[in-house]
């Protein structure tokens, strides 16, 4: 069952690390965050099964460095996302869709010298098939390109105005599931190449990676997966170090144990 939480109060207390209950003067309240109080003062949503938040973590797997929270509408479609590091905001976006559900508008705001401001968009350009084919900065300048094969699934992705450096291939194996990813930065070498690996679910379990002059492939991502086949936690290491620890996030899901509050 969904679940909505009016949370404008509580999370403009967050904003302003201020104690709970302490009325905020809209006088020094930051008048860019005006588009952000819009959606704050309709119902957000917690709807059961849907991503709650993701903390992340560094230094051998162990120290918090921040948190991403994610808040839905009626219809399940997320259209707030916050940035949390140490317990206080440090960033929002906002996501517009049109009237065919299509997300076209990213619109972000980050905490600068105790404020926030608005600071980029990202608009994104569909297809016939409803397929992300561009994406255009605030500017409306290329940013990214998305391209297709015949089958629908995603072969390349380029980056740029002039679309003529950085570039993601993707391969597939004869189940339509990606199975060696390539990055490219401009030049005739890969700067990553990824082999990907699935368990009997046919989740993704792994990406492998060559090690710096190594002839044997290990585990550069490792993914991991609840019984209701979400996933929990990801775990990413270093290639060109030996495989060291470099990041570990862990998802959690709004469940119906969540109360709404006013």
């Amino acid at each position: 069952m969904k679940k909505y939480i009016q949370i404008l109060t509580l999370f403009l207390i967050s904003l302003s690390s201020c104690e709970i209950n302490q009325e905020i003067d809209p006088e020094i309240d930051p008048m860019n965050l005006d588009e952000v109080r819009e959606v704050l003062k309709g119902h957000l949503y917690t709807p059961e099964g849907k991503l709650k938040s993701i903390n992340s973590y560094q230094f051998e797997f162990d120290i918090h460095v921040g948190r991403q929270d994610w808040y839905y509408d009626e219809s399940g479609k997320v259209v707030l996302t916050s940035g949390t590091y140490e317990n206080d905001t440090t960033g929002v976006s906002l996501y517009f869709y049109n009237g065919s559900g299509l997300l076209v508008q990213k619109k972000s705001f980050y905490k600068r010298n105790g404020d926030f401001e608005y600071v980029e968009s990202v608009f994104l350009e569909y297809d016939e098939n409803g397929r992300i084919v561009r994406e255009l900065n605030s500017e409306k300048k290329l940013i990214r390109s998305h391209t297709y094969n015949e089958s629908g699934l995603l072969v390349l992705t380029q980056y740029g105005e002039n679309q003529d450096m950085e570039k993601e291939i993707y391969e597939y194996d004869e189940f339509d599931r990606i199975f060696k990813y390539t990055y490219m930065g401009g030049g005739e070498s890969p700067i990553l190449l990824y082999y990907y690996r699935y368990n009997s679910l046919n989740q993704l379990e792994a990406k492998e990676a060559y090690g710096l002059g190594s002839t044997e492939r290990e585990d550069a991502f490792q993914y991991f997966y609840n019984d209701r086949g979400q996933l929990v936690e990801e775990k990413e290491f270093y290639p060109q170090w030996d495989f060291v620890p470099k990041f570990r996030k862990v998802y959690e899901y709004y469940t119906g144990n969540n109360i709404s509050k006013n």
